[in-house]
């Protein structure tokens, strides 16, 4: 007997023509003398069972393959279902899991009370938890508490009941939302100007230190092409430049610091340094999954450029101008002399330049120079400062020659300087001894 007395699966065919799945058992009747009169079959239709099964086994692939942890408990609190995705999160190996209480999986708080939780949910049927998505701590293997966010749905089999959390852990989100705030604010607060766009040129970030430089609002650059911010010769280089980068990938200006112009709200050009860089981020959208963005960092160097000119210009005054000058810092050392300085004392600058300024002053002064210097820091009392008199100054071949002199303080941003300004008075002592020579003569010949 390979059919009577069996229970096997088969197709049937219902008078539609339908196909559909029937559980078939077959049994025989006999009489009396065990002569077989009758083969009675039981036909089951198992499609809802079949379905059933189906589905049981599709969720269970899905489940296997999801990136979202999903954790199964039976009534009890018993672990029934740990998903890859859950033994990533968790740490723990599925053998680990299954069968044991999931207060495992939770913080010492939450799992003290769990047992009690799912008792009173049995017993009233109020649903606080179940339908519902909530965040909580988890704990890992390793003992790490982090942050889930928990979806629990009830589930009827079969022929029981389970309940199915689906996972989300918060923790790289939490930090990509904390890094997220945190770059905004740095954003809105640097004193540098920062201009975003993307590979199209088109401006989506423009910061307040970029609108008090370029004098744009910013709902009237973002959404436009960056080309705007440039004066008409380089906006019509640009698209050139960004097309030639696409396709050979050479990087002639990203990543370098230059200094360039850029167009103001007003019309007017402005020099300013600027630095480019590229980034690159994911992006779902987009079919190569990232795209990229660039961040123009610009500073306004129009001071600069006109303190640089007007130090060119005073730079060419003191080359050509015929008094001799030096300038010292604070504590004596010697910052710049002109020509006139180096044919006057006999050094070359290099030789002076660095070198403390008693080297220039005669033997009773040099000892004592640098405590005037400290004294004047400390005190202010000006004894020289301001006022011209007649001194020696000390050549390099050791020659002493008479100068007037006349110091004068400077106060610049960083530090104090003092400049000195000389007049070579040896050839007037001269004339004014053989003077007085001559007089003295002329009195003991008389």
């Amino acid at each position: 007997k390979t059919v009577v007395g069996a229970s096997r699966t088969l197709r049937a065919r219902r008078k539609t023509g339908e196909i559909f799945p029937m559980e078939l058992t077959v049994r025989e009747l006999s009489d009396d003398k065990g002569t077989s009169q009758y083969f009675i079959g039981y036909i089951k239709d198992i499609t809802p069972q079949l379905r059933f099964s189906q589905s049981v086994l599709s969720n269970e692939a899905i489940i296997e393959i999801s990136p979202t942890p999903v954790v199964g408990i039976l009534p009890s609190g018993e672990i029934n279902l740990f998903s890859p995705a859950a033994q990533a999160a968790w740490g723990y190996d599925h053998d680990e899991v299954m069968g044991q209480n999931v207060s495992m999986l939770m913080n010492d708080e939450d799992a003290e009370h769990h047992n009690d939780y799912l008792l009173r949910y049995q017993r009233t049927r109020e649903k606080r938890v179940i339908g519902h998505t909530q965040m909580f701590k988890g704990k890992r293997k390793s003992g790490e508490l982090f942050l889930l966010e928990a979806n629990i749905q009830e589930v009827q089999r079969a022929d029981h009941v389970i309940y199915i959390g689906f996972m989300r852990d918060l923790t790289d989100e939490r930090y990509s939302r904390h890094g997220a705030r945190t770059y905004r604010a740095m954003f809105l607060s640097t004193p540098a100007a920062v201009v975003v766009t993307d590979e199209l040129g088109s401006v989506t970030h423009f910061n307040p230190a970029a609108e008090k430089l370029l004098g744009y609002m910013y709902d009237q650059v973002v959404g436009h092409n960056v080309k705007m911010l440039m004066p008409d010769d380089l906006a019509f280089a640009h698209d050139a430049h960004m097309e030639r980068y696409n396709q050979t990938g050479i990087k002639s200006v990203l990543g370098q610091r230059r200094r360039t112009v850029a167009r103001h709200a007003n019309g007017d050009t402005l020099t300013v340094e600027l630095q480019v860089h590229e980034l690159t981020i994911p992006d779902a959208l987009s079919d190569a999954g990232s795209r990229k963005q660039y961040y123009a960092y610009f500073r306004d160097v129009a001071e600069e450029v006109s303190l640089a000119k007007a130090n060119s210009a005073n730079d060419a005054i003191l080359a050509l101008c015929t008094i001799p000058m030096l300038s010292i810092n604070k504590f004596g050392k010697v910052l710049a002399i002109n020509a006139a300085g180096s044919a006057a004392f006999g050094y070359d600058a290099d030789e002076v330049i660095g070198e403390n300024v008693s080297i220039l002053c005669p033997p009773s002064i040099a000892p004592h120079h640098d405590g005037y210097l400290q004294r004047y820091r400390e005190t202010r009392a000006k004894r020289i400062l301001g006022s011209t008199r007649t001194v020696h100054y000390r050549r390099k071949d050791g020659t002493l020659v008479p100068a007037e002199i006349k110091v004068q303080e400077v106060d610049v941003t960083t530090d104090l300087v003092f400049c000195a300004y000389l007049r070579d008075i040896n050839h007037e002592q001269r004339l004014k001894d053989a003077y007085i020579l001559s007089k003295t003569c002329l009195l003991y010949t008389s």
